[in-house]
């Protein structure tokens, strides 16, 4: 599959095809393992392919139809569009954060153990649960009800969505999760650094931003339309497989030019576009970025292509709200 070709307001409706083999981060220069370091990569692979064919199946069994009636207010733009800024009730808005207060407190209190520079991605966050938070969670789920937000997730996936997993995010000018592999060996930054879709299924979330967010605080954004991209079956497999293989271990990164063609595919394929091409100009020119001005919320379908927390000053402090 090759790149789309055509103008910059075409729409973006496949992931393209990355030459892994010639990449700096994967090919040429980035070393090969050993025979025994390659058959345990490839073991775990296999294994991760596994789960994740497996998880599929349970989401699907236990996937409960979506019957109600009643407004739907953002639904259509979301089907468009695949984002949704807007704004909460402000006595929602008080509400949620509020409860959130002392859990951006913790996850404040770990980041400042850990030495500036030397933070991973999961660093910046903190995972709540229902039993863990309910307060937090019955001030989402009212802002969400009231505001229209649950409803519409619930007709656009078509099953009985429920909030699954409230997150506290913190980032900051110093972390680094998506500048050092490109820093660690001197090489360029890429202009779509950290675009990717997320390796879940039918996920819909909404991002509150908890502070203001200007255009160099990371303010989210988002390629719109790219909710519709034309991802099948076993593309979205092995886009999931990948990238959950590379997360746990980095190291499996120099393995994937060696797969069969078809499995070299990435959810997190922004950092390996390569500067001169089309489709990542392309990926520029339609990006929507998307700063607390635009609303202090944003509903979004998580398979269409993203990115934020890019800081270059500053923090950014959000809360991600996970619906499935």
């Amino acid at each position: 599959m090759s790149a789309v070709a055509g103008r910059a307001d075409t729409p973006l409706d496949r992931i393209p095809d990355i030459d892994y083999g010639a990449h700096p981060l994967f090919g040429r220069g980035a070393g090969r393992p050993g025979p025994a370091a390659r058959l345990a990569g490839y073991l775990r692979y296999a294994e991760i392919v596994a789960y994740v064919v497996g998880l599929r199946l349970w989401q699907l069994a236990a996937r409960r139809p979506w019957t109600e009636s009643g407004a739907t207010p953002h639904l259509e733009e979301l089907r468009r569009d695949g984002i949704v800024p807007l704004r909460l009730a402000p006595a929602a808005r008080a509400d949620v954060l509020g409860a959130a207060e002392p859990y951006f407190d913790r996850l404040a209190e770990r980041r400042r153990a850990i030495e500036r520079g030397r933070r991973r991605y999961a660093d910046g966050q903190l995972d709540t649960t229902r039993a863990g938070a309910p307060a937090l969670f019955a001030a989402v789920e009212r802002a969400l009800t009231d505001a229209g937000i649950l409803a519409s997730v619930r007709a656009y996936l078509g099953c009985r969505a429920v909030v699954r997993k409230v997150t506290m995010q913190i980032n900051d000018e110093w972390d680094s999760f998506w500048r050092e592999p490109f820093e660690s060996r001197g090489l360029p930054l890429p202009e779509t650094a950290f675009f990717h879709v997320d390796n879940t299924y039918d996920v819909v979330k909404v991002i509150v931003y908890a502070s203001e967010v200007g255009a160099t605080s990371g303010p989210f954004s988002y390629v719109p339309g790219t909710n519709r991209l034309r991802t099948g079956m076993l593309e979205g497999l092995w886009l999931r497989a990948t990238d959950i293989w590379i997360d746990v271990r980095p190291e499996h990164g120099a393995l994937l030019p060696t797969l069969p063609r078809a499995l070299r595919r990435r959810a997190k394929f922004g950092d390996d576009i390569p500067p001169d091409a089309e489709w990542g100009r392309r990926l520029l020119a339609q990006e929507r970025v998307l700063t607390s001005a635009a609303g202090d919320a944003l509903l979004f379908d998580v398979g269409g292509i993203h990115r934020g927390g890019l800081v270059a000053r500053g923090e950014r402090r959000i809360l991600q709200i996970m619906m499935r």
